[in-house]
């Protein structure tokens, strides 16, 4: 089975790193609007995915610009579900004016941590991706809450691990800003994806797709390193 690599974009990294990496991954995570991006940043993203053959997804995040959306301390129920609502459906109008659409969701930051280990929130999410957005995949946590809520409400899910993020000795991240949570040399990240797509994670089994972050400065080439490992 064939592993995807994915990379969150449109997060105010260069117009060439975007291009590069648009030219290298098969999933795009553009962000709507939340903690980073706006209706050019959007439509320049959507356009380069459809030069690529790139798959269009959402990437909404809690609107915390100050903090790149990493640091909210909470979200509520119904905050949650305006949000998604509203972030996905404008990148979903920016992709059908330039004739795409969307293939999936993929939270951003703390939502996306928020939501993988809330039982509650992972149901309002998938709620309302079934409700709202019935036709899209969500890229979730390899061993998460959104992945075992997921099959009982009908929303398909691919299970995602990061090429450029540590994990601890129990599979789980480390949390950004202790030693070990950022990857940024290639090799490294090159060695980790090849031990994600023969071993998995600890404990939580094989992902279906690799993200590469855009705010690191080696983004392009970990990406080409991710695509080479699990080619």
């Amino acid at each position: 089975m064939k592993i995807f690599v994915n990379a969150d974009l449109g997060e105010g990294e260069p117009a060439a790193r975007t291009r590069a990496l648009m030219q290298t991954i098969d999933l795009a995570n553009i962000s709507c609007g939340g903690h980073a991006g706006n209706l050019a940043s959007m439509e320049f993203a959507v356009e380069t995915a459809l030069k690529n053959n790139v798959k269009i997804g959402a990437h909404p995040g809690i609107v915390d610009r100050g903090t790149f959306g990493r640091h909210a301390t909470g979200i509520s129920a119904d905050a949650l579900q305006i949000l998604l609502v509203s972030q996905v459906s404008t990148l979903a109008a920016v992709a059908n004016r330039a004739g795409a659409k969307l293939n999936h969701i993929k939270l951003h930051g703390t939502l996306y941590h928020l939501v993988e280990s809330t039982p509650l929130l992972a149901a309002v999410f998938l709620e309302t991706v079934g409700k709202y957005f019935p036709k899209l995949t969500v890229i979730a946590q390899t061993g998460g809450e959104v992945e075992k809520i997921a099959p009982a409400v009908g929303v398909s899910v691919l299970r995602e691990a990061f090429a450029d993020r540590g994990y601890d000795a129990y599979g789980y991240l480390i949390t950004r800003g202790e030693p070990g949570a950022i990857i940024e040399s290639v090799a490294a990240a090159k060695k980790q994806v090849i031990q994600l797509a023969t071993v998995g994670i600890l404990g939580f089994g094989k992902p279906d797709t690799i993200c590469v972050h855009s705010d690191s400065p080696q983004a392009v080439r970990i990406a080409r390193a991710a695509v080479a490992a699990v080619a």
